[in-house]
């Protein structure tokens, strides 16, 4: 949820009043960053994990 929320990282939250974003500009950028890492890490587990 870092990603698509302003209070995830410190430097979200400077930044959603001055620069004039809306809670719902982070939410819009990030749930597509979130699927998208998610898919990757699915993806990319199997290459990783140490097969006994």
């Amino acid at each position: 949820m870092v990603y698509a929320t302003p209070i995830g990282m410190l430097v979200n939250t400077m930044f959603l009043s001055p620069g004039g974003y809306k809670f719902r500009d982070y939410t819009k950028a990030g749930l597509p960053l979130m699927v998208f890492a998610l898919i990757v890490s699915f993806t990319q587990t199997d290459k990783f994990t140490i097969k006994i």
